[in-house]
């Protein structure tokens, strides 16, 4: 089976947007470049330095731990925003009137050496837009499916198994709801993304394409797509399920996401003998993805490999 991110400099990924600095505003717009550290830590990392909230910070995208990134963040113009760290620097470029939210890109450029191989990489022009092992970690869809029903008990035990810092409140409600709004929606996230991987993987069993499919919410219209409300009922969710009206911030409305994504500019260079793997082959690949889309589903079909996704195409629970 191949290999990649051996090293973070075997993986590099620039965040492609089309703002243009001003020379003055409101926020600073900064680049964030980042090595070995995913974006949420690095952001934690900022704000603690600046003393500010970390939803002080706008970012448009988060980015792989093991890599070698280079994104866009913003921050309030008075801070001072010149930092440098053993994992991260931030250069302040101008200023803008908006902070940056997510999903304020274009997409994202990779350069990537994949090792292990025995045969090159093919060219292939789309593949399904199945969201990657990145959007799964851990148990974030079993959490998430628990925020959605309401079981906040299981949720808190759960996240506890998981380590995280829930604080000392008693009630576990308050608890949740003194987590970050960006880590709790990540949960929500996850479990929309399950489903929505299971949709496409039976679809494409069934040889039914579709132009999009819709990632679940509470204004999600399910007439046309039958295999979701399948999903669903298997699930004992509905879409009214992801109104949360005792923690609003969690309601989700859903959307609608391509079924295929296009493979944009890609590039795959000569094989060479892998200097880790002995008798295995390397290859440098790249190309450019809109956003919202996965690398390492890119390189598991150009690969042949695009069996492993398995795991995350079918609900285990």
């Amino acid at each position: 089976m191949y290999q990649i991110k051996q090293s973070p400099e075997e993986f590099i990924v620039v965040e492609k947007n089309d703002i243009i600095p001003k020379e003055s505003g409101r926020y600073n717009v900064c680049r964030l470049t980042k090595k070995d550290m995913n974006t949420m830590d690095a952001i934690r990392d900022i704000a603690k330095r600046l003393h500010i909230p970390e939803k002080r910070i706008g970012f448009a995208g988060t980015k792989d731990k093991i890599a070698k990134t280079e994104q866009y963040i913003t921050i309030d113009a008075k801070h001072n925003t010149s930092i440098i760290s053993d994992k991260y620097n931030v250069e302040s470029l101008g200023y803008l009137d908006e902070p940056l939210t997510l999903g304020m890109l274009q997409g994202n450029s990779f350069k990537i050496l994949i090792r292990n191989l025995e045969q090159a990489p093919v060219f292939i022009d789309e593949v399904p837009n199945l969201f990657g092992e990145q959007r799964f970690s851990e148990n974030n869809a079993v959490i998430g499916k628990m925020l959605i029903k309401g079981r906040y008990e299981e949720a808190v035990q759960e996240l506890e198994a998981q380590n995280a810092n829930l604080g000392s409140k008693e009630n576990p409600m308050q608890r949740i709801q003194s987590m970050s709004r960006r880590d709790l929606r990540l949960f929500i996230h996850s479990y929309q993304s399950l489903i929505w991987n299971t949709s496409v993987h039976r679809m494409l069993q069934k040889g039914i394409r579709k132009e999009e499919i819709p990632l679940v919410g509470f204004g999600t219209r399910l007439h046309d797509y039958p295999i979701v409300k399948e999903i669903l009922n298997e699930q004992q969710i509905t879409e009214r399920d992801f109104i949360n009206r005792q923690i609003p911030f969690l309601s989700s409305e859903g959307d609608m996401r391509r079924m295929f994504l296009t493979i944009k500019d890609l590039s795959i260079g000569q094989l060479q003998e892998d200097d880790i793997n002995q008798g295995k082959k390397k290859c440098e690949i790249s190309f450019t993805l809109s956003k919202g889309s996965y690398a390492t589903v890119v390189i598991s079909y150009v690969c042949g490999e695009q069996a492993q996704l398995a795991r995350h195409c079918e609900i285990p629970f």
